[in-house]
């Protein structure tokens, strides 16, 4: 059973006050001998019979469909909410009304009933039949980043005999979630800053060929290389040719949001442009995305673990986890040393790679992107949506 009733506590003294005065009625009609009286008392029996049938009946066969669900969305989206309840018995439900809480990041303004601190409170109009399978369409919009859930959900309703109001309170997790993924921040200077490592990506601008890929031949100039000459080819076409191979280059990324501030007094909490720094995370992930480029994700934030992780990989699929993980990360998340984030990078990653940083840059980073730098890998900082190398004082970088 998905519901526990929650009616008002008159209702045992609505029944105890008919019992008791069915009694002394018939104690009256002994005594008085009028068949009237016992006629009353009868009527009084059956109604007796009904309120205690419909309190025993009250509730059971009403099943909410509750199926695992989520839906994704973007901030300014409108979306929608579908209620289905099944009454499987002949009891009817009229004139009642469902009612829910919601977090802030939907809503819906043609059922708010109430606003509080941290969600809303709807009210839905709602009848159901003896019998019958009604489904409600709830418009939302969606308001803010993070996850919409529904709480609280209750079904009220007036007793059928007794007009009393009744209240079933539905017992499990509605599991059906609003997934709202962060804005988009454009970031400036994204794409002038291209790597210059050798690797397995092909490339038509890289420096590096693979000597071990030929894509075909040209005509032979006197700048080329006298081992470059493809001599078969020239016995073909009477002329010199020059062999042609593959460019390519190391093109993989590592982004890490730093969701954390140093307050005066060197502690450390949420930021409070938190929702700017995640939008633009997941502007870069969607820009790398669209060059068909790996990306992973670090985020030194968590409720439950250290940190949050998401392996490297490439493509849309990719794209949708990492802007999942974006918009599941809460407020009071507890905050992991940013330093020691970093020595992992360090530690971890052996062949160059872009590694960029979004959020507040302190100084007493310097040593751990000092080891970044000294790695080969190119590293950069996200400020004011735009994308900035980090050279460090007495440090020359390369492909900056």
């Amino acid at each position: 059973m998905q519901w526990v009733k929650d009616s008002v506590d008159q209702k045992d003294n609505h029944f105890d006050l008919l019992t008791g005065l069915i009694i002394l009625l018939t104690i009256i009609g002994l005594y008085l001998d009028r068949q009237l009286v016992f006629l009353f008392i009868g009527l009084l029996g059956v109604y007796l019979i009904g309120i205690h049938y419909y309190n025993h009946q009250v509730g059971k066969g009403i099943v909410l469909e509750n199926p695992e669900l989520l839906v994704r969305s973007y901030e300014g989206e409108e979306t929608q909410l579908n209620l289905t309840i099944t009454n499987h018995s002949r009891v009817p439900y009229l004139n009642g009304k469902l009612s829910f809480e919601m977090n802030k990041q939907i809503n819906s303004e043609q059922y708010l009933q109430a606003t509080k601190k941290d969600y809303s409170l709807y009210h839905v109009p709602f009848s159901l039949p003896g019998k019958s399978k009604v489904t409600v369409t709830i418009p939302l919009k969606v308001d803010k980043r993070g996850i919409g859930r529904l709480n609280k959900i209750e079904y009220s309703f007036p007793h059928l005999l007794l007009f009393q109001p009744i209240v079933l309170q539905f017992k499990e997790r509605f599991r059906t979630e609003f997934l709202v993924y962060p804005k988009l921040q454009p970031i400036a200077n994204i794409g002038s800053n291209q790597n210059q490592h050798i690797g397995d990506d092909t490339s038509l601008f890289s420096p590096y060929e693979d000597l071990l890929r030929p894509v075909g031949t040209r005509n032979y100039v006197q700048s080329d290389p006298f081992q470059r000459i493809h001599w078969k080819a020239s016995a073909h076409s009477q002329k010199l040719q020059t062999k042609i191979y593959e460019r390519n280059q190391q093109i993989a990324w590592t982004i890490i949001v730093n969701i954390a501030k140093k307050s005066p007094l060197g502690n450390y909490a949420t930021n409070a442009d938190l929702e700017e720094i995640l939008s633009e995370a997941a502007y870069l992930s969607r820009w790398i995305t669209k060059q068909d480029q790996p990306v992973e994700l670090y985020i030194n934030g968590s409720v439950m673990t250290k940190y949050l992780h998401l392996e490297e990989d490439q493509g849309l699929r990719h794209l949708k986890r990492i802007l999942e993980l974006l918009a599941r990360v809460e407020t009071g998340s507890r905050i992991y040393p940013i330093e020691n984030l970093l020595h992992h990078v360090h530690k971890f990653y052996h062949e160059p790679r872009k590694v960029v940083m979004t959020g507040e840059l302190e100084e007493s980073f310097s040593p751990q992107l000092n080891k970044l730098l000294e790695g080969r890998h190119q590293v950069y900082h996200v400020e004011k949506s735009c994308l900035t190398p980090i050279i460090l004082k007495g440090k020359q970088r390369n492909g900056a």
